[in-house]
């Protein structure tokens, strides 16, 4: 398989094996799902959400707290958990 790149005005080939071209592309979809994966990690879930789809009371979510099975993000008068706790609680890892 061939394919022709413009780089610094210049005109390179480049000739890959069906392999090697299969092989770099699952490289650069793994790199970008692991890129995604850590961001959505990152993600607040507020206490209401978390609550409602964990299928327990924001009180129940105090005592976690208290217990350090769940550690709460403040922001002002608002309490957020990150997402990837959230979705280790809901996988039972944690």
């Amino acid at each position: 398989m061939t394919s022709l790149f413009k780089a610094n005005d210049e005109r390179t080939l480049l000739i890959a094996t069906v392999p090697d071209l299969e092989t770099a592309i699952r490289n650069v979809v793994s790199e970008l799902l692991a890129e995604k994966q850590e961001s959505d990690a990152d993600v607040k879930v507020s206490r209401t959400a978390t609550a409602k789809r964990l299928g327990k009371t924001p009180m129940t979510l105090t005592r976690w707290e208290q217990a350090g099975k769940i550690h709460p993000i403040k922001i002002g008068r608002s309490i957020y958990y990150l997402e990837r706790e959230v979705k280790a609680i809901e996988e039972g890892k944690q």
